[in-house]
């Protein structure tokens, strides 16, 4: 007779859940009358989750999440001062579910064998399909066509940003598993960078060129003078590659738009209209925060500063500023608490082995990366945001495994 191993069967339909709103929040989180896509995986991932929590009579939260509830709870609060209320109280809905789900998210990873190692696997393969996805939408002669052409790939799909940014960071994952475990996920590289590059954007491109040059200083291993000259090999050949593409693409909207970029704060040769009018948002935001530098305008509400520089009604453009000049000085701390506890807690992480030193590495990579992106995006209540949040805080649980064991 076989037996069922029902917590095994259970396992895997929550991975494939999770793939499935990993997938689906990458493929029509931008689209409306789409969001049942992922919403579903969620709540059933979620209902299973709290079911199992419940009989276990467990549950666990790292300080991060409870500073991140009192996060949202302050954006819910702000709409009593806030012009657009209604702004407020969707936006505090949303990282108020973000917060609840990351955190059972958490539950259900921390209690897995190897779970940071799974989750990583996981959301790489998303990462992959979205990215086939990507082509079959296009055709992967004319997507290609369209690169060299100098178009930016993806508005028909969703914000090409985003789409720059989940794909680049599949790279990221992709590039860490091929160094740290299994050489040949290094041939799946090619799929998601053609992909983020081909987006045009330049934070993409940024987080692509740091997150290689970090990984690879700052990956451990046990011969350290072959891994010295390996470093110093691989460092010379990025340095020759990227002086090549500048000069052989030059036609590239990636190519173009980071001169542009560069342009504006040398002071010479063209500056594109998108990085004028961004450049205005901070200046107007920064006005806005120096007005209300306790609370801020109210949460989700940088639309009306917008509207007066562009006439657009949108957002800031840039993290900092979004969160100081609508939450002011208390939500933007409680927001940037998470990073604080996160690269705290992995800078203090005990490793005994190179793995989890390689590990703790890239953590403290990807959370800095993040930080750094903010300057020109918006992320706050970002979905994949918030998944990526569970790798530090993952691996972070993983550490504390290893100091009870030993």
């Amino acid at each position: 007779m076989i037996k069922i191993n029902s917590k095994k069967i259970i396992t895997i339909i929550c991975n494939i859940l999770f793939f499935l709103y990993v997938l689906f929040t990458y493929m029509f989180v931008g689209q409306s009358g789409k969001t049942l896509y992922y919403e579903i995986p969620m709540f059933v991932f979620i209902g299973i989750e709290l079911v199992l929590m419940i009989k276990e009579k467990k549950i666990l939260i790292q300080k991060n999440i409870v500073v991140l509830y009192l996060f949202s709870a302050f954006l819910f609060v702000s709409n009593f001062w806030a012009i657009d209320k209604n702004a407020s109280i969707t936006i505090s809905k949303t990282v108020l579910f973000l917060v609840t789900s990351t955190m059972i998210m958490y539950n259900y990873f921390y209690k897995l064998d190897n779970g940071i190692s799974i989750l990583i696997k996981i959301i790489i393969w998303a990462g992959i399909v979205f990215s086939i996805y990507f082509f079959s939408y296009y055709g992967i002669i004319n997507c290609i066509n369209m690169i060299f052409s100098g178009m930016r790939v993806g508005d028909e799909i969703d914000n090409v940003n985003r789409i720059g940014l989940e794909v680049a960071v599949t790279y990221l994952l992709i590039l860490f598993e091929g160094i740290n475990n299994k050489k040949k996920y290094l041939f799946l590289l090619p799929i998601p960078l053609i992909v983020a590059l081909g987006t045009g954007s330049r934070k993409v491109f940024i987080l692509l060129l740091l997150g290689t040059i970090l990984l690879v200083l700052f990956n451990s291993e046990n011969n350290k003078l072959k891994a010295i000259a390996k470093k110093i090999m691989i460092l010379i050949a990025l340095v020759v590659i990227i002086k090549i593409a500048f000069n052989t693409f030059s036609d590239f909207s990636i190519i173009k738009r980071l001169n542009s970029f560069t342009n504006y704060y040398t002071g010479e040769g063209k500056v594109d209209h998108s990085t004028i009018e961004r450049s205005l948002y901070i200046k107007y935001g920064l006005d806005e925060f120096n007005n209300h530098p306790i609370l801020g305008i109210g949460a989700a509400n940088s639309s009306i500063i917008t509207s007066k520089v562009s006439g657009m009604f949108t957002y800031l453009h840039n993290n900092y500023v979004e969160l100081l000049a609508t939450t002011g000085i208390i939500g933007f701390a409680l927001y940037y608490f998470n990073y604080y506890y996160l690269i705290k807690k992995a800078f203090n992480k005990k490793c005994y082995e190179v793995k989890e030193k390689n590990i703790k590495n890239f953590m403290i990579i990807l959370l800095l990366l993040l930080l750094i992106l903010d300057y020109g995006q918006v992320s706050y209540y970002s979905k994949s945001l918030y998944v990526y949040f569970l790798i530090p805080m993952i691996g972070i649980g993983d550490g504390k495994n290893v100091e009870k064991n030993r």
